[in-house]
């Protein structure tokens, strides 16, 4: 950060451009920011005909190695010169196009806006080095234009992909005249003076009355900017001939979707591109006025442009003063455990806004266990820790909530509620943190019963106090009023009934426990690979599993449903031989006898130590006939034990010929993986022995490309590199996100199948946990392959109906460690029969997207069915 006053005085442009917290609303998606990012970008604009005209030289030179710009000045008298440096984060010279502006500033931005981060760039300087022709440019030319079309473009062409499932885009243009505000996209007959209002809740200040305009293309835009142009404040001074009197902020708003892991994430991001007046110096400025004015309205205009010049003057030196300030409080998070928990929030932030749940806890965590040990609390660094501790708080609730980790998600938005010392910013995360909560008790409350629903119901009341405009806050406090004031109904009718009942004949009106429903399936002419029989498994005295009959085939998939702690993990667990259960069996069937041994083996043996034995004693100086009995009795008992074991080597059981495989989602499991190992060690290593290694690179390589593994660049979101540079180059496993792990370790799991000579039963536990909407499709694919053609036995864990639809063949749901309902997937899905079943299916259904099973998932899944790469893995 430099001081306001430190930059050079002429022939430069400085472009700050900061990342702020998420400009979404209080009961979105978004992670809690607390600090902003700044950089300044130095741009050195070249000689005007004027200056050319005068014979005037460079009074800077840059250095793009460097990143620092020198100013030589003249001291009085002409005899002296004073050389100063500036360093900057970029520096841009007089030869730097528009593009390369952009590249170097505001591109890596766009990623942020669309991931939901309200990011502000501003063109700072002296009046006539160039700022509006850096964020506007020249409209009729694609090379002239400025960063407020390109960054718009960028952010159009990137909603365009198909990455977004929905998007929409709205624009506004603020001017800033003499401290009055102005819309310059407002109809030319209106000229109404704008105010800014505090609209609580912790969004901040808004512009009241100031008007959005949605855009859709390029065109769009540049009618836009054409429309501001024409109205904004500007006049020809002895510096500049076109010179902007006021300040303009060119705001976008963005509304992006995506499909990820468990459904869709929304996010709203906000750009703010701010081109501000130069500061101006009274001896060298001044407006040009014709010949024929007089001198009464030349002094008017004077007055006029004196107070346009303190108002430029004023509002820029009050802007260096927040910035100053703001990095006075960025100190209070600066040493030891206060920049390692910043730090924390940064990568948990990023994992949260890819999908990696877990790893994005991991990291909240790792960073509230650093500030248990920070310092500052009674200092100046107390509320900007306090601020970090929320947030940290605030970001895992979230997380946990995402993941289904109702409990969790309650625990730390109640710590978010809990943080000391109360800031303003601390108290506008109060909002979200009782939205978050009240879900989650929401959520809950449908499995432990009315009083949770009590809870939610105040924690969104208070946050409607806190945040009156909230409309999502507002939709899910009425949702559960209609809901409680059902259940209210139900639970009165039923007692009305109940009464009635017991009137006359108790026995006769009372229910029995649903019994569990199990349908005829189609897979019972595939080879039965593994079955269970009545297996019960308890867990410090409570029962986890009861009485749970389950047959797993060849080329067959059973998809297992449930809600969380039902069972569905701990039935992994003890498939792999991870636990013992209390009772019942696990049999593995389609076994070869081990080959017999040869007697003849076990009597070669015998007669070498009966040869051993005579060799000893006849050496001896004992008595021939002491030897004689003594090597008798020593025989008889080689002979017996060489008996027992002949019948216990040639009478073993068989082992399994096929092989039991646990995929987890779980990080812990990823641990078994050393971080400096290749990506192209941990696959290739678990294929067949026997490949050549020329064989097996190749391979790694077409398994990569079938799973759609790809690295991408932390700045600018675009993808960088490809499988077989990966595996060249030696990518370590150290160097990947919680996403691309998982995939890696996903695809040694699928090398394992290709490698294992015996038939293989794979339980994929929440496989698509972590992964994205791209690689999501491609895994299926993948796991459909080898259930096929490699006639793999699958048993697929997983909460998601739509993964269901996609892959399973049968569905079995367990409930309260029950298997309940059991029969073709289809059938389930579409025409469920147990009431726990029933009562799943019509929550999913439910839920958004979850109305059409599959949903953009199987679109996805169907459009690889002519995938090169996926076609070729196997071969």
């Amino acid at each position: 950060m430099y001081e306001p006053d430190s930059y050079p005085e002429r022939g430069s442009a400085c472009l700050r451009h900061t990342r702020s917290r998420p400009a979404t609303p209080t009961g979105a998606s978004g992670p809690e920011i607390p600090t902003a990012n700044v950089r300044v970008v130095c741009r050195i604009r070249p000689m005007n005909e004027r200056e050319k005209k005068a014979g005037a030289t460079p009074a800077a030179t840059a250095s793009t190695e460097r990143k620092e710009v020198a100013v030589v000045r003249i001291l009085a008298g002409g005899t002296r010169q004073v050389r100063s440096t500036f360093h900057f984060d970029d520096v841009l010279t007089s030869f730097s196009s528009q593009e390369d502006v952009f590249r170097a500033t505001l591109q890596p931005l766009v990623g942020q806006v669309l991931a939901g981060y309200e990011t502000t760039a501003f063109a700072y300087g002296q009046t006539g080095t160039g700022k509006t022709y850096t964020m506007e440019g020249q409209l009729d030319s694609a090379e002239g234009r400025g960063l407020v079309p390109r960054t718009a473009a960028a952010v159009l062409e990137a909603l365009a992909t198909s990455e977004f499932t929905d998007s929409s885009v709205t624009v506004s243009y603020l001017e800033i005249y003499n401290e009055e505000l102005s819309d310059l996209l407002a109809p030319t007959d209106r000229h109404q003076k704008l105010d800014l209002k505090d609209i609580g809740g912790g969004r901040g200040v808004c512009c009241q009355g100031l008007s959005e305009v949605p855009v859709h293309s390029m065109d769009d835009i540049l009618e836009v900017v054409r429309r501001a142009q024409e109205k904004r404040r500007v006049a020809e001074t002895r510096v500049n001939a076109r010179s902007s009197r006021s300040h303009s902020i060119f705001t976008m708003k963005v509304r992006c979707q995506r499909a990820v892991a468990g459904g869709e994430l929304e996010n709203q991001g906000k750009l703010h591109l701010v081109d501000l007046a130069g500061s101006e110096c009274a001896k060298k400025g001044g407006l040009i006025y014709p010949e024929d004015v007089s001198a009464s309205a030349r002094l008017l205009a004077g007055q006029e442009e004196e107070r346009e010049r303190r108002s430029i003057n004023q509002s820029l030196l009050t802007l260096g003063r927040v910035i100053t300030a703001l990095r006075e409080v960025r100190k209070g998070l600066k040493g030891g455990c206060n920049e390692e928990a910043e730090e924390c929030r940064l990568r948990g932030n990023e994992l949260l806004n890819k999908g990696d749940f877990a790893d994005a806890v991991a990291e909240y965590d790792k960073g509230l266990v650093a500030l248990l040990s920070a310092k500052g609390e009674q200092d100046d660094g107390g509320a900007a820790i306090a601020h970090l501790r929320a947030a940290l708080h605030l970001n895992a609730s979230l997380a946990h909530l995402r993941r289904g980790n109702l409990a969790s998600a309650i625990d730390h938005a109640t710590g978010a509620l809990a943080v000391e010392p109360k800031t303003p910013k601390t108290s506008a995360m109060e909002s979200k943190a009782l939205y978050r909560r009240g879900m989650a008790r929401k959520q809950l409350a449908e499995y432990q019963g009315e009083s949770l629903a009590g809870l939610a119901q105040e924690d969104f009341e208070r946050a409607l106090q806190l945040d009156p405009q909230n409309r999502e806050v507002r939709t899910q406090l009425q949702q559960l009023r209609e809901q409680l004031k059902d259940e209210r109904r139900i639970l009165k009718e039923h007692f009305q009934s109940s009464g009635f009942r017991n009137i006359f004949s108790k026995q006769l009106y009372e229910t029995e426990v649903p019994k569990p429903v199990v349908r005829e399936t189609s897979g019972k002419d595939k080879c039965l690979l593994v079955s269970t029989s009545s297996l019960n498994f308890d867990y410090s005295g409570d029962s986890v599993l009861k009485s749970v009959d389950l047959e797993l085939r060849e080329a067959w998939c059973v998809g297992l449903v449930g809600l969380n702690a039902s069972g569905k993990t701990t039935l992994a667990r003890l498939l792999k031989d991870q636990l013992k259960p209390r009772s019942g069996m696990i049999q593995h069937h389609g076994l070869s006898q081990t080959p017999q041994r040869s007697p003849w083996t076990i009597l070669a043996v015998l007669v070498v130590l009966l040869g051993i034995v005579i060799q000893v004693y006849s050496s001896s100086s004992v008595s021939w006939r002491q030897s004689a009995r003594l090597g008798g009795f020593v025989s008889l008992g080689i002979v017996g034990a060489c008996c027992l074991l002949t019948a216990f080597y040639c009478g073993r059981p068989a082992t399994p010929k096929h092989l039991v495989l646990h995929l987890s989602s779980e990080t812990s499991d990823k641990d078994i993986i050393k971080p400096s190992r290749t990506i192209a060690s941990v696959i290739g290593d678990s294929l067949p022995k026997n490949m050549a290694p020329t064989e097996r690179q190749e391979k790694v390589i077409s398994m990569l490309q079938a799973a759609g593994f790809q690295m991408y660049n932390q700045e600018t979101g675009e993808p960088v590199g490809s499988p077989a540079e990966y595996v060249r180059d030696g990518l370590t496993f150290e160097r990947l996100s919680g996403g691309q792990k998982h995939l890696i370790y996903v695809l040694m799991y699928f090398a394992k199948c290709l490698a294992s000579p015996h038939r293989v039963l794979l339980v994929c536990d929440e496989v698509l946990g972590g992964l994205d909407a791209i690689r999501q499709p491609r895994v299926l694919r993948m796991l459909k392959q080898l259930q096929v053609e490699l006639k793999v036995g699958m048993l697929y864990i997983t909460t998601e109906l739509h993964q269901i639809h996609i892959l399973a063949d049968d569905l079995a749901f367990l409930q309260d460690g029950i298997i309940c309902e059991l029969g073709p997937a289809a059938d389930v899905l579409n025409l469920p029969k147990h009431p726990a079943t029933k009562d799943y299916v019509s929550q999913f259904r439910g839920l958004p997207g979850g109305q059409h099973f599959g949903g953009k998932l199987a679109e996805s899944y169907e459009k690889l069915s002519s995938d090169v790469p996926l076609s070729r893995w196997l071969s």
